[in-house]
């Protein structure tokens, strides 16, 4: 018998796990981006404003490698 996900359902909650983890690294990402997003451009210095892209570039690269699964 196949459970609701297509699965054996022996193999349910760990998907489900799975799941939930990967929706709160989602969650994670999208509150971050959106935090580095608000930061007053104008004000910022080079540096400051580089360390930003850089950590949004981060953060994009680690939502890619969640997604992908471990190298």
């Amino acid at each position: 018998m196949k459970s609701d996900l297509g699965y054996p359902p022996e193999m349910e909650p760990a998907i489900q796990e799975e799941l939930t983890v990967l929706a709160s690294i989602e969650i994670r990402y999208h509150d971050e981006l959106a935090r580095l997003e608000c930061l007053p451009r104008p004000h910022r210095s080079k540096t400051t404003f580089d360390a930003s892209l850089r950590s949004s570039a981060t953060l994009r690269g680690s939502r890619t490698s969640c997604r992908l699964g471990p190298a």
